[in-house]
């Protein structure tokens, strides 16, 4: 029992896992230490790929994201005519940086009895004709 021990304890020393992954290791190799480091290493490296493979999935997400909101537009107009019209993005990250600004621009647009709209592009099936002629 004592000989298991230490050898678990040399387990977790060496790869910083916990008990129960390394007597899972251990077991699963036959008391085998090297090979149970190596099983261990191996267990650690796949999991740093699924970290990285999700992190990348999750910026990709984020960059479609910001990409579709600079592609919408805010549009401030009056009777009509379009005043200004500002990316969605823009407008999100200076609502964040800038909750006081925000506050004080919506009272601009209430004051001056502005209309506030949000253009988004449309789809490309949307656009597309259904024949694919167009005619």
């Amino acid at each position: 029992m004592d000989e298991t021990l230490e050898k678990i304890d040399a387990l977790r020393r060496r790869t910083r896992s916990s008990y129960k992954e390394a007597k899972e290791a251990l077991d699963a190799c036959g008391g085998d230490v090297v090979a149970a480091l190596i099983k261990l290493e191996e267990t650690r490296v796949s999991r740093r790929d699924a970290i990285a493979r999700g992190l990348a999935g999750g910026l990709r997400q984020l960059a479609e994201l910001i990409n579709k909101g600079n592609q919408s537009k805010v549009v401030i107009s009056k009777d009509g005519e379009a005043l200004m019209e500002i990316p969605v993005t823009l407008c999100v990250v200076s609502s964040v940086m800038s909750p006081w600004l925000c506050a004080l621009s919506c009272l601009a647009i209430m004051m001056g009895c502005l209309t506030v709209d949000v253009h988004a592009p449309k789809k490309l099936e949307e656009t597309a004709s259904p024949g694919g002629t167009g005619g």
